[in-house]
């Protein structure tokens, strides 16, 4: 009996899968008719027409198979037959799909490649047990100026002894050694720290140990920590490195540890550690501020607690020494910490525009998905016919759109892989963490999470658009809804919108980056050599070996062929990480406490130093050798210095002393232009002292200036022959040009300036697509109605003026939503700009302006097209 019944219901359903056939075939041929009489009435020949109904019927019976395939399929089985669907469905329209997949991968790529960017330099977690207990310690003085101030070696040993919210604090700052014994001398960074250090980081040898508290005393700091890429570079990975005995500035060390590479997270050019210790006769006072502090909270203690104690302890400091009168702290986590504040912000502002770009990729797709659906009318209704419910179709569509959004991922993170490279190749010298930008998982899971987004955004309102078909409408009319119109415009006006704002972003970078290069230096960069060295304290420890050195080492220069002047200083302008700042005080002016005491830049210099680098002399006189430590020591100051200090007075003759206390007063001699520093930044006031009068002691580390008349590039070789005759052991740490070092001090701005230009045409290439496809589809839906106008005499040039209005027309509500959005966006470029503001009018005005060109050629060449049409085939068309 269960047999008999099984047959039975096997015969009734094949019976009901006849009469659905049946009716089917009944419609496909009422529709077949439907077909050939539409091309009939277009005026094709009964063939043809005959041939164009077979082949839109082939495609709708391609659709009823799918229909018949999805029918009653639940769960996954139903979802898989959607995905093979929207396959068949992506290929038969190979252009619009490689189209938008390219559209998307630019989106999503350029999203992804940034988010890595943004993910390694300021997301990722410090490879340190608990990182985000670490933090760094930061004073200011706003009685001096001062915004960002060191703690100095007494203020670091009372803050260990008293501050309780910190389970150990550190202290440490960067040095640079030239390493002997193992082959060529070669240059390494450094740091110099304090044993408490690497417990403070929580960080372990590979090898061996780290320094004791009693290896911080002089006389014992003679050991050496290493990095494991020193480690594998010089010693080959040797197991038995710990014991080995290498010099450093001339002075041997003892390696006993090797660093895994989280030790130099910091600084990526890290390679030894050596413990800090001062000689015993001289005890570093509380003004000499130099060392970066860093410290691990206490479990349970909060950032705000900890800000708190720090400041009153400060404050009670102040009490009791008036070098730390009226200052004020502040503390920041560690993460923070290594990356500068303007790198944070070129890459959250690059992150946010990048969005951008997405969204105008996403609304351009959306635009390409909604021109298709009116392509797709009939097989919605057919579908409709058969059964399909709307949330059916919807699903379908979605599917569809979602592959399409996903094979753009795709793409996308092949691009991101390319953009990633790019962005190591670009990234300011030196970032730490540069290198570890890579496509993680993080990042992965990012790129999928927007691809999804974007899949959404790009295709549910054309989902939701071509599944309202109404059968009857549809099966006998194949023009587009006024409301799908009303939708691309839309969409194009808020593409619009984003590229705009996208372009004023980039046109005040450009503006501001613009200034920045132009900005008046005070200087000739033009044929200047800039050689850095390090005179090892071992074997010039005194001013005298030292000044013996630098007058050797000029006069060779000097000697050498097409050179025309030679000076040698501790520092040049736009030099990274080598300002010095002291103490101010006038004779006239005595000074009641170090809180009072102005700041001003201190440089020593050789006579020849203003010639080499063409600083003019406004009055007085340069150095000369009749400055010896014997004469009555002198100064030169700098336009800013005499402006802000001597205002309405004559400078030459006045008598001023660097810092507080004991020390020499000097008398002004000269006066010579202002430089700058830093690009962005005020000129500062500037002492020039002359190296051979050793001021406040004779620096080791030292900058040879070069002029020359030739390439500047030829003249490497020949000085590092000049610095090996007198000392084979000495190595210059850099060789360089003062071109490329003014060069270098606009990278930051000029990569996020580039990077921005790239996205912002990116975005107007879209934009103009977008207002193309909508004027596009606007001439074919209204042929009929150009083909009366023209038969009732407009000219071509009437035409052609009103498919490019209507192109403006579209196009300037977008440009309105985008000065407000862009007035917005360039907020958050205040911080990046200089000498531009951010309500830039000629800026704004000169965005406006390239928009609106674009959008004219786009308008044109569907304007052009619809005044080529013929009257006679025009009034045939529908």
């Amino acid at each position: 009996m269960p047999t008999l019944r099984g047959l039975l219901v096997r015969i009734v359903g094949a019976l009901h899968r006849t009469r659905a056939e049946l009716e089917l075939n009944e419609e496909l041929e009422t529709h077949r008719a439907m077909l050939f009489n539409e091309n009939l009435r277009r005026g094709l020949a009964q063939e043809e027409a005959l041939r164009q109904a077979n082949i839109a019927l082939g495609n709708t019976l391609s659709i009823t198979e799918g229909v018949r395939e999805q029918a009653g399929l639940p769960g996954l089985e139903s979802l898989w037959q959607d995905v093979r669907f929207g396959v068949r469905q992506l290929r038969r329209a190979p252009g619009f799909t490689a189209t938008a997949v390219l559209t998307l991968a630019l989106g999503v790529g350029a999203n992804t490649a940034i988010f890595s960017a943004v993910h390694a330099l300021l997301l990722r977690a410090l490879p340190f047990p608990n990182s985000q207990n670490l933090i760094a310690l930061w004073c200011r003085q706003p009685s001096r100026g001062i915004p960002r101030l060191p703690l100095s070696i007494p203020d670091y040993f009372d803050a260990q002894q008293q501050l309780r919210s910190f389970e150990g604090i550190a202290a440490y700052w960067g040095v640079e050694d030239t390493i002997t014994g193992i082959g060529e001398p070669t240059r390494v960074q450094g740091i110099t720290a304090f044993a408490s250090y690497f417990q403070v980081l929580s960080v372990t040898p590979i090898l061996g140990r780290t320094f004791t508290a009693d290896e911080q005393q002089w006389g014992r700091h003679h050991v050496v920590v290493i990095s494991r890429s020193l480690w594998i570079s010089a010693f080959a990975a040797d197991p038995a490195v710990v014991g080995r005995t290498i010099q450093l500035d001339a002075e041997p060390f003892t390696i006993i540890g090797v660093m895994p590479d989280a030790a130099s997270v910091l600084n990526p050019r890290i390679q030894v550690w050596i413990p800090a210790s001062a000689p015993p006769d001289h005890p570093p006072g509380r003004n000499n501020r130099w060392m970066h502090v860093i410290a691990r909270l206490r479990p349970g203690i909060s950032l705000e607690f900890a800000s708190a104690e720090f400041e009153t302890f400060m404050r009670t400091l102040g009490n009791s020494y008036d070098e730390d009168k009226g200052i004020t702290t502040y503390i920041v986590p560690l993460q923070h910490e290594i990356t500068d504040e303007r790198t944070r912000s070129s890459l959250i502002l690059l992150l946010v525009m990048v969005g951008l770009l997405l969204l105008i990729a996403s609304a351009n797709i959306a635009n390409l998905l909604l021109a298709r659906g009116t392509t797709r009318t009939h097989e919605i209704a057919i579908r409709t016919s058969l059964g399909a419910n709307r949330t059916r179709l919807i699903r379908q569509l979605l599917t569809e759109h979602m592959l399409l959004a996903f094979c753009g991922g795709s793409a996308g993170v092949a691009f991101a892989i390319g953009g990633v490279a790019l962005l190591r190749r670009m990234s300011v010298h030196p970032v730490p963490r540069a290198a570890t930008m890579a496509l993680d998982v993080p990042v992965l899971v990012f790129a999928v999470g927007i691809t999804a987004v974007s899949g959404v955004l790009c295709g549910i309102l054309p989902a939701l658009a071509s599944s309202r078909a109404q059968l009857h409408e549809d099966l006998s009319t194949r023009t587009r809804k006024a409301s799908l119109s009303r939708a691309r415009s839309a969409l194009v006006a808020i593409e619009t919108a984003f590229a705009v704002a996208l372009l004023i972003g980039a046109g005040l970078l450009l503006h501001s980056l613009y200034r920045l290069e132009t900005v008046n230096v005070g200087f000739s960069a033009d044929d200047v050599v800039v050689a850095e060295f390090d005179l090892p304290r071992a074997h010039y420890p005194e001013n005298v070996p030292r000044l013996a050195f630098v007058r050797d080492l000029s006069a060779r220069a000097s000697q050498l062929p097409k050179v025309r002047a030679v000076g040698e200083t501790e520092t040049v302008p736009l030099y990274p990480g080598n300002q010095f700042w002291t103490g101010f005080v006038r004779q006239e002016q005595p000074v009641a406490s170090w809180e009072h005491v102005p700041t001003v830049a201190h440089v020593h210099i050789t006579p020849g130093y203003f010639a080499a680098m063409r600083i003019p002399l406004m009055a007085g006189r340069d150095f000369s050798e009749q400055d010896t430590p014997a004469s009555d020591h002198v100064a030169i100051v700098s336009e800013a210095l005499r402006r802000r200090f001597f205002a309405g007075e004559e400078a030459i003759g006045r008598r001023i002393k660097l810092g507080v206390g004991e020390g020499d007063w000097l008398t002004v001699v000269g006066v010579v232009g202002d430089v700058a520093y830093e690009l962005d930044k005020e000129q500062p006031p500037i002492v020039y002292t002359a190296f051979v009068q050793g001021v406040n002691g004779v620096p080791s580390d030292m900058l040879l200036v070069v002029r020359t008349d030739s390439d500047p590039h030829l003249l490497f070789s020949q000085l590092r022959d000049q610095i090996h005759q007198i000392d084979h052991d000495l190595v210059f740490r850099e060789l360089t040009t003062m071109s490329e070092v003014l060069s270098q001090a606009a990278d930051q701005p000029r990569v996020t300036v580039t990077l921005l230009s790239v996205f912002a045409g990116l975005a107007l290439l879209m934009a103009a697509v977008g207002i193309y496809g909508v004027l596009a589809y606007t001439v074919t839906q209204r042929t009929h109605e150009i083909g009366i106008r023209m038969a009732l005499g407009a000219l071509p040039s009437h035409v052609l003026a009103m498919v490019v209005s209507k192109g403006l027309r579209t196009a300037m509500w977008g440009v309105a939503a985008g000065l407000v959005l862009g007035s917005v966006t360039a907020r958050l470029l205040r911080t990046l700009l200089f000498e531009v503001r951010p309500l830039d009018p000629a800026t704004y005005a000169m965005t406006v302006g390239v928009f609106l060109a674009v959008t004219v050629f786009a308008s044109y060449l569907p304007a052009r097209r619809a005044a080529r049409v013929a009257p006679s085939v025009a009034l045939r068309h529908e």
